[in-house]
């Protein structure tokens, strides 16, 4: 948005319709921040990944199940900045030597 700015601050300056060409650009970005907005309000690691899907410049090289992976990489090495709608519940060694998921006592 073009501006002015001035010893009161900037004040945006009209420009008219939008092309729609570049509307749709711009649509193809909030399409992404939407499911990422989704995600942490519902908690739901998939709405990452589809956004991640979804973006442009993630989805120009490498095959879904690859993109998968890699927001679960992601997700994993950056939990502990992560809402906690977005953690996923402790492991927690049982008695025949593996690991499972703690369920959590309440919300995330």
């Amino acid at each position: 948005m073009p501006c002015t700015v001035g010893a009161d601050g900037a004040t945006p300056t009209a420009i008219g319709p939008m092309p729609p060409q570049l509307a749709a650009l711009c649509r193809t970005f909030l399409n992404v921040t939407e499911l990422t907005v989704r995600a942490v309000l519902s908690g739901s690691r998939d709405h990452v990944r589809h956004g991640a899907m979804l973006d442009p410049n993630t989805s120009a090289t490498p095959p879904m199940p690859e993109i998968a992976a890699l927001c679960d990489e992601l997700l994993a090495a950056h939990e502990h900045l992560l809402p906690g709608s977005l953690r996923l519940p402790p492991l927690r060694a049982f008695a025949g030597g593996g690991l499972r998921l703690q369920a959590p006592a309440g919300p995330l």
